[in-house]
């Protein structure tokens, strides 16, 4: 298990993981995507995300018989709260030799974007003590927010290329994927780009002469044997392989890009054009921002 004995004081650091924080005597499992399945709970991937181990080992000097509740399953007036809790936990019992361990399985599956805490009861038959295991979770929802709507260009002479930039920034507590959409039906005097992550051309090969021009029949070859409809369905290919690169990515909690917008004025005539950006969760559950 990971321990902190405090939890550093800014975003992202005070994001953690999985993490045990000894100054606040808790577990947290940190920010967690909302709307999950507790039911698909038997998925590895879902389990290696939302559930954790809690070992506990019988160190006493006779069999033992336990049982483990969460506080937020008791009833109001005992104690519990009046919301629902996302945590799950399993077994609900385990009969324990001596100096055996039991797994704990314990679940987070929060459905709102907040914080939320639960205590896990541990008690053992006969001894009038409770062990008290204190777990949180941070719901969390895909939100990226842009420093401007409204991206304007001035008159621009014919033959200038003025830019513009948006700032994407990551308003939540989990890397999130996004991508701008309408870029293809825009005009071809604009170009959108954004500014990191963009392949690097590929350093040009060293070969020798007789290599160079045996490759270059081959490619020859392959581009003779094409028909023209397979020319045309490679370059549409590669344009949208392209655009999709120029046009999308994955910001980390806190992060920001930078998108630049250019203008070819080629001619006298006033534009007004729309693109969206669309924001969803990285695990590929489809929870998704409002579109911008």
């Amino acid at each position: 298990m990971n321990q902190k004995k405090t939890r550093p004081t800014t975003e992202p650091d005070s994001f953690l993981q999985k993490t045990f924080v000894v100054s606040e005597n808790i577990f947290d499992f940190g920010p967690l995507l909302i709307g999950k399945d507790s039911e698909q709970r038997e998925s590895e991937e879902v389990k290696r995300v939302n559930s954790t181990f809690f070992q506990i080992t019988n160190n006493g000097k006779y069999d033992l018989e336990a049982s483990f509740v969460l506080k937020s399953t008791l009833p109001v007036e005992e104690g519990g709260p009046e919301t629902k809790s996302p945590f799950i936990i399993e077994p609900a019992e385990a009969k324990l030799k001596v100096d055996e361990t039991l797994n704990l399985q314990v679940f987070a599956f929060p459905e709102e974007a907040k914080l939320y805490k639960d205590e896990i009861i541990c008690l053992i038959k006969d001894n009038p003590n409770p062990t008290i295991l204190q777990v949180q979770c941070l719901g969390a929802q895909p939100i990226v927010n842009v420093d401007q709507e409204t991206v304007k260009f001035e008159r621009a002479l014919i033959g200038k290329k003025p830019k513009q930039e948006l700032v994407l920034t990551n308003a939540c507590s989990i890397p999130v994927n996004w991508k701008l959409t309408g870029v293809g039906e825009l005009p071809e005097e604009f170009f959108v780009t954004k500014t990191t992550g963009l392949p690097k051309p590929p350093a040009p090969k060293k070969e020798s002469r007789a290599g160079s021009k045996k490759e270059e029949k081959q490619v020859l070859e392959r581009a003779n044997s094409m028909t023209s409809e397979q020319r045309k369905e490679i370059e549409e290919q590669k344009a949208l392989n392209d655009l999709r690169i120029r046009t999308s990515g994955r910001l980390d909690p806190c992060k920001s890009e930078t998108i630049e917008i250019s203008f070819n004025s080629l001619k006298e005539q006033k534009f007004l054009e729309n693109i969206k950006l669309e924001v969803e969760d990285v695990e590929n559950h489809g929870v998704k921002q409002e579109e911008k």
